[in-house]
């Protein structure tokens, strides 16, 4: 058996082994040698990782090097040097990225906009979904049929199941016709109607329904105007705007939102995250196709193996990248903090921050402190829901115990969800605050992670939540 087909085996079952347990069960050096199968196709790459970390130390090192110095190692070269870089410029920008996807879509313009951007002329009718959380802000905009929405093809089941798989909120529908008046017939009508109904017994709101001919949309909801749920915000424009009157032309929502789905810089961000990997002109359709199905950079760099490849375009290869190098990343960027000493509670945010980039699974982390307020060490304390009955308050006295700690910081993550903590949460933290007393030490705080957004239990107003401080 040759070389080559011995390399490509074990690369295979490397592979096969980060997509079905995640980057915890590799060593550091193991995450590099994966990351140069991109650039050094056809050698074995683990000497070459070694190398690295035996050369430079930490993985931050690793990518912070100068060219010269990554390029000097024994078996990485100038074009492996610049992969590197490059990967770990982009890997760090992604994990920190705090775009304008959190702009919420709580204004009928806003909504128009968007709208009008994607349906442009001489498209076939299709139906359009905007999912939203429960801030109005995009989680993913999908398409859902490409047929006309009176056909009997279209029924509520699959904009239900998808708005439960993103934990959505809230539901924005849309659906164009090619000719005729802007004007809902009544199959517009009994379809929207039965649209709302399917979402509200899921618990879930839909805002607006809008028809969309030519450059112009109308809104479905006006028909029912007395009919309203409630969605904060948005309900102020139907108030004011005249009832079954056509919006803003298609030019100038574009003027105003010209780039549909690209929130702030979140095109430009995954064109730079996939430049290391594609062409500029692939790299651009990929982006564009990620943001088409995700909503925002966020989502795509939080999105899990199986998703990615559920985008047209995106295969294995594209689909692993962007894994393992927020995998990578987040490892580098935990691996640094700097424990022993004095921290500031932004580096403890972007600590935890960085621990669960790209995590599909809800944990529990506890930071522990020494007496000069110095962080001493990091321990899992649960995998799974956030509730008093999965939270072992013995494994957590006993971990502060064991660490001579005066005071702890608590963490956990919502995947896919939003950085606001629940009833739940807030009724753990509670219980386990008074269980820490009893040894004497402090709940300093605890923070909630959704993607790149950190929030402190500690500084919201909850009348049902209450600290021995």
């Amino acid at each position: 058996m040759s070389d080559t087909a011995v390399h490509e085996g074990h690369r295979e079952r490397m592979r096969r082994k980060f997509v079905l347990h995640g980057a915890d069960v590799f060593d550091s050096y193991e995450l590099l040698e994966m990351l140069l199968y991109f650039v050094l196709p056809y050698r074995d790459t683990n000497p070459p990782a070694h190398r690295l970390l035996s050369a430079f130390g930490t993985l931050d090192c690793v990518f912070s090097k100068p060219l010269s110095d990554l390029s000097a190692v024994d078996g990485i070269g100038a074009s492996a040097a610049r992969f590197l870089l490059s990967v770990g410029e982009n890997g760090k920008d992604a994990l920190l990225y705090r775009g304008s996807s959190l702009e919420p879509f709580d204004s009928y313009e806003r909504v128009s906009a968007f709208f009008l951007s994607r349906m442009k002329n001489g498209n076939p009718p299709v139906l359009d979904a905007l999912f939203l959380d429960n801030r109005m802000c995009g989680i993913a905009a999908e398409r859902l049929y490409e047929t006309d929405f009176s056909s009997g093809a279209v029924n509520p089941v699959s904009c239900v199941r998808r708005a439960l798989n993103l934990h959505a909120s809230v539901v924005i529908l849309a659906h164009s016709r090619l000719h005729g008046a802007l004007f809902p017939t009544e199959s517009d009508r009994a379809g929207y109607r039965s649209f709302a109904d399917a979402l509200e017994l899921a618990g879930i709101k839909e805002a607006d329904h809008f028809l969309v001919v030519g450059d112009k949309l109308i809104s479905l909801k006006s028909f029912r105007p007395s009919d309203f749920y409630g969605v904060p915000k948005l309900s102020e424009y139907y108030d004011t705007y005249p009832k079954g009157e056509p919006l803003q032309t298609a030019a100038t929502a574009r003027a105003e939102r010209p780039a549909p789905l690209v929130f702030g810089d979140d095109g430009m961000l995954l064109c730079r995250f996939l430049s290391p990997l594609y062409e500029e002109e692939k790299a651009k359709a990929l982006a564009e196709k990620l943001l088409f199905r995700f909503g925002s950079a966020e989502r795509v760099f939080s999105a899990d193996f199986e998703s990615l490849l559920g985008v047209d375009g995106v295969g294995e290869k594209c689909a692993f990248f962007i894994r393992l190098c927020m995998a990578l990343t987040s490892r580098r960027m935990t691996e640094k903090f700097p424990f022993g000493r004095a921290v500031t509670e932004s580096e403890i945010q972007e600590y935890f921050t960085s621990y669960f980039a790209g995590q599909q699974d809800e944990e529990v982390l506890m930071m522990t402190f020494d007496k000069e307020n110095r962080p001493s060490g990091v321990c899992r304390l649960s995998k799974g829901t956030v509730n008093s009955s999965n939270l072992n308050r013995r494994a957590c006295l006993e971990a502060a115990v064991q660490k001579e700690a005066v005071s702890v910081v608590l963490a956990h993550n919502h995947p896919g969800g939003v950085a606001e903590p629940s009833k739940e949460d807030y009724a753990a933290t509670g219980a386990l605050a008074d269980a820490l007393l009893t040894v004497n030490v402090k709940l300093r705080d605890h923070f909630v992670v959704a993607g790149c957004h950190c929030v402190s239990m500690f500084t919201r107003e909850n009348d049902d939540f209450h600290l021995h401080q």
